[in-house]
């Protein structure tokens, strides 16, 4: 649970903030509450100030992927393990979700994985290292059917060994277009040291 809650959370109120760690609610594992006992004041009832103790809570996924779903927490974490491996019908029928919601979530989650690839690309190669370089397009047409879209051509490669990689998208397949992705390999595997 200490992974989805943002580090630093602490229940703030109109006139004091609370500084003190949050708790795991014993009920509900979905929330967290803070059990600091702090006297503040809340509300004015007859034109006298109501003193509370401080009962601040959030939710866990405050702040996280799982903001705004409606699943719970261990249905969640079963179709996130599962889209690894597993197309979207089979884990409908082992879970019983719905499979609009199931490839909605197969699809956020490619697009953490897409996301943490561009942010985490960097150079790569070096001196006797492999580097597997290719080229593809996405959004093109299976066996000519669907509606024509536009695709989208990247460039990419992948360091035997550590798996590091980087992906840069490109305009045009063309012959400038790989050249300046070659600026994310390392010098003995640039185009220019050949």
């Amino acid at each position: 649970m200490g992974l989805l809650l943002a580090p630093g959370f602490s229940c703030v109120s109109r006139v004091r903030s609370c500084d003190d760690k949050l708790q795991v609610r014993d009920r509900s594992a979905d929330r967290y509450t803070c059990g600091c006992g702090v006297w503040m004041t809340r509300a004015v009832y007859k034109r006298k100030p109501v003193k509370v103790q401080c009962r601040g809570h959030v939710s866990v996924r405050s702040g996280s992927f799982f903001e705004g779903s409606h699943l719970t927490l261990l249905q969640l974490m079963k179709i996130i393990l599962r889209c690894q491996n597993l197309p979207c019908a089979v884990i409908q029928r082992e879970t019983d979700i719905a499979s609009k919601t199931i490839t909605d979530w197969a699809s956020l989650c490619r697009e953490v994985v897409v996301k943490a690839v561009f942010k985490h690309s960097g150079m790569i190669g070096g001196e006797g290292v492999t580097v597997e370089l290719d080229e593809s397009m996405f959004g093109r047409r299976k066996y000519h059917r669907g509606y024509l879209r536009p695709g989208l051509w990247v460039f990419g490669g992948v360091e035997r060994g550590s798996g590091c990689c980087f992906l840069v998208p490109v305009e045009t397949r063309d012959a400038k277009n790989p050249a300046r992705a070659n600026s994310q390999v390392g010098p003995p595997w640039n185009k220019n040291n050949h």
